[in-house]
């Protein structure tokens, strides 16, 4: 049990931190005012191609250390944004008239992460002894 709470709340990290470096990183990236957090609004506003590898880079990490659950902790990293924009909704913080949208948006934002689990997951496969670790999908 918590074994599978550490890597809910690692996958929640990931996905956080690729979303809110980039903008960081990249510095000409416009730095948005929020009441809460402003970090995470940049983020999600200032998405680039980076912002791609390294939810990519997550899964990777993700399927390198956990190889036979690849949807599970791939989609759990961008948990954490419709939760934060319910919150935000909640308390009309800002105007979200097309939730639904938003919500589709972070779904299709967990591909790059499942198939950088792929990836990672692969690759323990093919480097580990035959038959010490059972096939990835």
């Amino acid at each position: 049990m918590w074994k599978q709470v550490f890597f809910v709340i690692g996958a929640s990290t990931f996905g956080l931190v690729s979303v809110v470096i980039p903008p960081m990183i990249l510095s000409e990236m416009k730095q948005y005012d929020h009441p809460i957090w402003p970090a995470v609004v940049t983020g999600i506003e200032g998405m680039s191609f980076l912002t791609i590898v390294f939810l990519g880079l997550s899964g990777m990490t993700l399927g390198l250390i956990s190889p036979n659950r690849y949807c599970v902790w791939s989609a759990v990293t961008m948990a954490p944004f419709p939760v934060l924009t319910l919150i935000d909704g909640f308390f009309s913080l800002a105007p979200h008239q097309l939730l639904p949208f938003e919500f589709l948006i972070y779904a299709v934002l967990t591909m790059p992460a499942i198939l950088g689990h792929l990836i990672g997951a692969f690759i323990v496969y093919w480097f580990s002894p035959e038959g010490s670790i059972k096939y990835p999908l």
